[in-house]
């Protein structure tokens, strides 16, 4: 039976920095093995692991990124 909601979480292992592949693509890629897409995400949580980044928060941060999606039937 496939699941009817789909968690996910990803972080990178260093610090995610522009020009670098998002950490959402590893959730993206979770989504799409459930049966589902960004297009049925009902909460997306981004989550700073210091809060010194939150001034430059493109500047190599470690974030941690979250998605709950529904799956169609």
């Amino acid at each position: 039976m496939r699941p009817e909601i789909v968690f996910t979480k990803a972080a990178p292992k260093t610090g995610f920095s522009e020009g670098q592949e998002s950490p959402m693509l590893d959730n993206v890629k979770v989504l799409e093995a459930a049966g589902t897409s960004l297009a049925n995400v009902v909460k997306v949580g981004v989550f700073l692991r210091d809060m010194k980044d939150f001034a430059a928060p493109r500047q190599g941060v470690n974030v941690e990124i979250d998605a709950i999606a529904w799956v169609p039937r």
